[in-house]
């Protein structure tokens, strides 16, 4: 366009000499006005363009971040119940240790007594010793579960109704008060003879630590005091019942067996969960699939043993540890 006006204005110029070259002069300058009016249309309509394209950019950005945002935030809250129920799971467990470890006391204070009435200093001391390692594993896992509970009850309430309700997994616990009463009584029985006190004297540089005691004594005498403590703050939030050591074995052999059952069907649901949805959470329900397939294993694995303590105690045979 600009180069037939400047041919419009070069023949305007010659033609002005032969007399109607005002007229083409004219209509030239018309034409450039017109084409100079016509740009700068068009630049406005590119830019108008070009400005609603960039805001519909902007608006389909902003759906795209919005819906990275929740699908990270859906993310993040499936991890967070999905640490909620191991939390638990794992509380599960340390009750389920419970019988147990309290059971190994319970045969190590057997073989305590057989070492007194024959008079094998040193073996008596071990054995006792031995009981008093299995009472603090008791005193432990009480403290885990607490430990846990505290936890569940700051971190579960936002993500309620998702996340699983705190449980023990066993209806009752078994209660310490007689095996820490019987301990005690060995100990004081045998600090009594002369022989027993003076090889526990022998012995007390080499002897174990109990965590928060000063000396196999003070362990001995007074851990039955601090787990029964520990038992009554632990009743105030988690509700469950003491019994006798066989009865927790049962409940505890039976729970285990359905949970077993309950967490293998939860990892045929968490694996039909797995060929869905984003990659993201095909990886969430894959881990959660085998966090459940290892913990059914795991309640396995504790059903038989408590069985086989249970057997134990019942026909009070002497510990192989």
């Amino acid at each position: 366009m600009d180069t037939i006006l400047k041919i419009l204005f070069v023949v305007g110029v010659i033609a002005l000499f032969l007399g109607w070259g005002v007229w083409l002069i004219l209509f030239s300058l018309i034409i450039w006005s017109v084409n100079k009016i016509y740009k700068k249309a068009e630049v406005k309509r590119l830019e108008e363009k070009r400005q609603e394209e960039q805001r519909k950019w902007q608006e389909e950005q902003k759906k795209r971040d919005e819906e990275n945002r929740r699908i990270q935030n859906e993310l993040a809250r499936a991890r967070a119940v999905s640490n909620i129920a191991e939390l638990v799971s794992n509380a599960q467990i340390f009750a389920a240790k419970l019988p147990l470890s309290l059971s190994k006391a319970e045969l190590c204070l057997d073989q305590a007594e057989d070492e007194f009435s024959e008079g094998l200093y040193s073996p008596f001391w071990e054995a006792m010793e031995k009981a008093a390692k299995h009472l603090s594993k008791f005193d432990q896992n009480l403290r885990a579960i607490e430990a846990a509970q505290q936890r569940h009850t700051i971190e579960a309430p936002p993500l309620a109704p998702d996340a699983v309700c705190f449980s023990l997994g066993v209806n009752v616990l078994p209660s310490p008060s007689a095996t820490s009463q019987r301990m005690k009584a060995l100990y004081r029985k045998a600090q009594k003879d002369p022989h027993f006190a003076q090889i526990y004297e022998q012995r007390r540089t080499n002897a174990i630590l109990i965590e928060g005691f000063r000396s196999l004594g003070d362990a001995l005498t007074l851990l039955g005091d601090r787990i029964e403590s520990e038992l009554r703050s632990l009743n105030d939030t988690v509700n469950f019942r003491l019994t006798d050591i066989e009865t927790a074995l049962r409940d505890s052999s039976k729970q285990m067996e359905r949970q077993h059952a309950e967490l293998i069907e939860s990892a045929q649901a968490w694996r039909e969960e797995e060929r869905k949805g984003n990659a993201e959470m095909r990886q969430i329900a894959r881990s959660n699939a085998e966090q459940a397939e290892k913990n059914a294993r795991e309640r396995r694995e504790y059903e038989a043993t408590t069985r086989d303590m249970l057997d134990n105690i019942q026909r009070r045979r002497k510990p192989l540890y």
